[in-house]
């Protein structure tokens, strides 16, 4: 397993970086998940898009795109298109109203 963070461009030479490092030896690697640090911050609707970003500490708000889950399922598509299976959200602002945000995500990417 593995967990990274970055651009996508960053992403996909790190990725390249592990390729070659299976190859070298000799290991299968789809046997390796490669997760990464969700690049957005899962919002109900556009109207809470500035509120949530304002929350956000400046350096975070460079890293994330605010997002529906609708959005967020479509920009997560390239990561998972690039070989990357699992999204870990590092959301400080998480309550129990925002856990159904996440349930319909899961539901549009499955």
């Amino acid at each position: 397993m593995s967990n990274w963070w970055g651009s996508l461009e960053e992403l996909n030479h790190k990725n390249e970086v592990l390729l070659r490092h299976c190859e070298a030896e000799g290991r299968d690697p789809s046997t390796i998940l490669r997760t990464i640090m969700a690049p957005v911050f899962l919002v109900p609707g556009a109207a809470h898009a500035a509120a949530a970003l304002e929350r956000l500490a400046p350096e975070r708000r460079a890293t994330v795109k605010v997002a529906t889950p609708a959005q967020a399922a479509d920009i997560l598509q390239s990561y998972i298109e690039a070989g990357f299976s699992g999204f870990i959200f590092r959301n400080t602002e998480l309550t129990p109203d925002s856990i159904p945000l996440a349930g319909e995500l899961i539901r549009l990417m499955s």
